[in-house]
């Protein structure tokens, strides 16, 4: 059984790109799930969430069907009163939509774990870079690894 978090993309949008997706399901730390697991308490869940594809109702309802997972809302544009209406529908953390994929994972792990999503210069280090570390591979090399492990051509990893 895999300790890796699970996570559930809703309503991701189109215009993300297969680089965002790529790098979240190639993250060995992470396991993209569909709502069918939502139930599954084995190993903590993730769901993230994009707005404005989904709003506070629908969020609401996520939190109901699953009252022990995490819910991290990627927004592209938000003001004040859109979180406060987010964040009383159940949403436990933000994060930009423009965010590099891996700022996203990191911030998917953090809120997993229960550690600070923006405290200062707090990281917390990425498994693939000690994965990466543990081969004799530079981070770059594992990341060109696991895109070409994916399928993607030598001209969409450069």
């Amino acid at each position: 059984m895999s300790d890796a978090v699970r996570v559930l993309i809703i309503n991701e949008p189109s215009d993300l790109g297969a680089a965002f997706r790529a790098t979240l399901e190639h993250s060995p730390a992470l396991r993209t799930v569909g709502e069918e697991e939502l139930q599954d308490s084995a190993t903590t869940c993730v769901i993230l969430a994009f707005a404005p594809e989904i709003g506070p109702a629908a969020l609401a309802s996520l939190r109901e069907r699953a009252p022990g997972a995490r819910i991290l809302v990627a927004f592209q544009v938000a003001d004040a009163a859109e979180i406060g209406r987010f964040t009383a529908a159940g949403s436990d953390a933000f994060v930009a939509r423009c965010a590099p994929p891996r700022e996203i994972c990191t911030a998917i792990l953090s809120l997993a774990r229960g550690l600070p999503l923006h405290e200062g210069d707090l990281e917390v280090p990425a498994p693939e870079d000690v994965a990466a570390e543990s081969l004799g591979l530079t981070p770059r090399e594992a990341e060109v690894l696991r895109f070409l492990s994916a399928g993607f051509s030598n001209k969409e990893v450069a």
